[in-house]
């Protein structure tokens, strides 16, 4: 609209001329000031659209600049951020989690290599803000600080997953050789117990035995911290892996546990029996030692050429003295056959059967 008047302030300005021409000497003057003021004022607003069309130039140049810079980024920030969720899930096989570690490392240079572009859209931005009003610099910084607040979170991202992927190889690599251990472990132990469940009816076998039982328990409890860790080490990574993986992995840790639970419940319950066990061995064992004392005092007394009366008669005595003693074979000995059953049981019937046998015999004799 200016560039219209121009030739309209010429035409003023030569008519003023004109007429400052036919005027006398002060009215030139005060016609000449006031044409010269007009003109300066006329420039001068000349001078000043000319400097804002150049501004508002600068501004649309890089504004597009700043667009063209921005746009791209916008566009790789979603497919980077997508990409980093895919390896959000990390793998039970230590080779894929190699592959996605090898995955990441290149996403994550990548994500690096962006710095310096983010830098230079900041300071174009900052440029551009020079530029523009207040509320359109306003509207210009919050769109540049989510963009870079986005790239921000992208690398603190890119940097917990690199350490995810990491620590769940170690973990990974550690929860399989803990596994693998203690499964080994728990198939030995398992055989040693089956070995164990019939008990000894020998006093030094039971006796060796039970203190056999007592480490085994307290190698079994010695356990029970790794087993802790790695039951945790497992739902650990069971957070990060997929659904079907999560439940295999679940149902491993789950039969370990069951597992060591059992075990820790049979050798329990073995070195309880054995304990319950020893008294009656030595009850058997000490009823067996005196009867058979007495008896084979009693048969050497009966076997000579003729008794005296009051042998018989002493013999008579102590058959109601020694009879409890027998009493008590009797009744520990079916005990410990349930005990333990079949070599143990057979010697034990043997034992009963033989005191039995003769204590008979000799109640015969004295009775005739």
């Amino acid at each position: 609209m200016l560039m219209d008047r121009q030739n309209s302030m010429s035409s003023l300005f030569a008519m003023g001329n004109e007429v400052a021409a036919g005027c006398d000497s002060a009215e030139r003057k005060s016609v000449e000031k006031q044409l010269k003021g007009l003109m300066q004022r006329f420039d001068a607003l000349t001078q000043g659209a000319q400097q804002r069309m150049l501004d508002l130039e600068q501004a649309m140049k890089v504004a597009k600049l700043f667009q063209e810079q921005l746009q791209p980024l916008v566009e790789w920030l979603g497919v980077t951020e997508r990409k980093l969720k895919s390896l959000e899930l990390v793998p039970t096989d230590e080779e894929k989690i190699q592959q996605k570690i090898r995955e990441h490392k290149l996403l994550h240079d990548d994500v690096l290599t962006k710095q310096p572009p983010f830098k230079q859209l900041t300071e174009t931005a900052s440029q551009l803000m020079s530029l523009v009003g207040d509320d359109e610099a306003t509207t210009l910084a919050d769109r540049l600080q989510a963009a870079t607040d986005r790239y921000q979170a992208l690398v603190d991202h890119s940097l917990n997953i690199g350490e995810l992927l990491d620590n769940s190889r170690k973990g990974l690599r550690h929860l399989v050789l803990t596994y693998q251990d203690l499964s080994a472990w728990m198939d030995s132990m398992e055989q040693y117990l089956a070995k164990r469940k019939i008990l000894p009816v020998h006093m030094e076998k039971l006796l060796r035995q039970m203190d056999e039982l007592a480490e085994k328990t307290e190698e079994i409890s010695a356990k029970q911290e790794e087993v802790d860790s790695t039951v945790e080490s497992g739902l650990e990574l069971m957070r990060h892996i997929s659904g079907d993986e999560a439940l295999q992995l679940k149902d491993k840790l789950d039969a370990l546990q069951r597992r060591y639970n059992e075990l820790t419940s049979r050798g329990a319950d073995l070195l309880r029996i054995a304990s319950e066990t020893l008294p009656l061995v030595q009850q058997l064992y000490n009823s067996h030692t005196k009867l058979t004392e007495w008896m084979s005092s009693a048969e050497t007394c009966l076997q000579s050429v003729e008794p005296r009366e009051e042998d018989i008669l002493r013999l008579e005595a102590e058959l109601q003295d020694y009879r409890p003693l027998l009493d008590n074979i009797n009744q520990v000995g079916p005990q410990l056959c349930q005990i333990s059953p079949g070599e143990g049981a057979t010697h034990v019937e043997g034992m009963v059967t033989r005191d039995n046998r003769r204590f008979d015999a000799i109640a015969e004799q004295v009775q005739r």
